[in-house]
């Protein structure tokens, strides 16, 4: 089992590397990995405020990065970290775009958007993203519970699908935007193929 998580992290990292220094501007490709690292680290930091317990360090999978806990939390505990990633994201876009417009410092403005972007997309109500984690809580604190999945499949969908459509266009009209396909379409397939499980059960 040990080699088999290690080579679908193996692979999940090259697959990566492969789509963001393969196909995108090399320059904003390491601006985004930077930036998802930020925001792993974010929800490290917002784990440490809340309450200690064994994670793992932030793992390659096929839609970005991600870290694992080996435990469940109170719904408070659990949109508390899932706001530290994005947060962090956001701090960074402020503490760099304010004293470096765009015109003044083109990289540091552009790593300052890029963890904008990350902080946004992170924020979406996608399954496997702090927007969905965040919803799912508050759902559930509002006993809302019979609907829940419902409404979280129907907007992880809707989303996601729209989102590699999004991505495909600005991939044929300014030939950029291969990550942001890679990470939209492994989400959207991973919805269907769970969404066709649930109806052979």
């Amino acid at each position: 089992m040990k080699y088999i998580r290690f080579f679908e992290r193996l692979l999940s990292a090259v697959f990566l590397l492969f789509i963001v220094y393969g196909f995108d501007a090399p320059f904003l490709a390491t601006l985004t990995l930077i930036s998802a690292l930020i925001h792993e680290c974010g929800h490290l930091i917002a784990i440490g405020f809340t309450k200690k317990e064994k994670i793992s360090p932030p793992t390659p999978v096929l839609s970005g990065l991600r870290i694992k806990r080996a435990s469940l939390l109170p719904y408070k505990s659990e949109i508390l970290i899932s706001l530290g990633g994005p947060l962090i994201n956001i701090l960074v876009f402020l503490f760099f775009l304010i004293p470096f417009p765009l015109a003044a410092s083109e990289y540091l403005s552009y790593f300052g958007l890029v963890n904008l972007m990350t902080a946004i997309s992170n924020l979406l109500p996608i399954e496997g993203y702090d927007g969905y984690k965040i919803l799912s809580a508050l759902l559930h604190i509002s006993k809302k519970d019979e609907y829940a999945e419902g409404i979280l499949f129907s907007l992880s969908l809707f989303f996601s699908a729209s989102l590699t459509f999004l991505s495909l266009y600005f991939i044929m009209r300014f030939s950029e935007g291969f990550w942001i396909f890679a990470i939209f379409f492994t989400s959207l397939l991973s919805i269907v193929k769970k969404a066709a499980i649930f109806e052979d059960l």
